[in-house]
């Protein structure tokens, strides 16, 4: 059932001048927004928890693989006392994707009237 959001004081928190169609794709908007809010928000704790996750995993299996706590990164394993930075890229590339996901989440926004009638002269203009 689609209700029409209300205010505290009970009154609807569209304009009441709107027709029912453009509520309606407003409602649709605001929707969508709250899903990738939500989804973000889900994305950014299981990049948290995950990078602990990691972390830990490339803490202790490189401890034990060198039996002491390494002094230096490096990918060759033949080297003593030296940290594979094997973690560094997959949390990095995992951030990246998170900011992405962020600017799309918080920077999006519905084209205006004014750039979709510009695109539309645009578009004109080269037929």
């Amino acid at each position: 059932m689609i209700t029409e959001p209300v205010t505290r004081n009970g009154r609807s928190a569209l304009p009441e001048s709107l027709p029912a169609s453009e509520e309606r794709a407003l409602r649709e908007l605001a929707i969508k927004q709250v899903e990738r809010v939500r989804n973000f928000k889900l994305h950014l704790v299981a990049f948290l928890l995950g990078t602990v996750l990691l972390t830990t995993v490339w803490v202790l299996t490189e401890y034990f693989e060198e039996r002491t706590w390494p002094d230096r990164f490096a990918d060759s394993p033949d080297l003593a006392g030296t940290w594979s930075p094997w973690l560094f890229w997959a949390v990095g590339i995992w951030a990246l994707v998170v900011v992405v996901q962020a600017f799309r989440t918080y920077a999006h926004r519905p084209p205006s009237e004014a750039e979709i009638q510009r695109e539309i002269d645009r578009l004109r203009a080269r037929a």
